[in-house]
């Protein structure tokens, strides 16, 4: 039982710390570095899904345990 709960509390660990390099990256970089790895469609394409879309797509990702941890 210990075991099983210190597998979960280090996945949960490791995600933290996964996010927060993901978000720093994306802060220190900006979107100028993105527009340079995507074209102006498709940021286009992602903004107009992300208005329309993304409080429901963040909430679903977040509960599919698939997206959001590592087995």
């Amino acid at each position: 039982m210990a075991s099983k709960r210190n597998a979960w509390v280090s996945r949960i660990a490791i995600a933290v710390v996964v996010v927060a390099a993901c978000f720093w990256i994306a802060r220190s970089l900006g979107r100028e570095a993105v527009e340079k790895l995507y074209s102006k469609t498709g940021l286009a394409t992602i903004e107009r899904f992300f208005e329309r879309h993304g409080d429901q797509s963040v909430l679903i990702a977040r509960l599919l345990p698939f997206v959001c941890s590592t087995s």
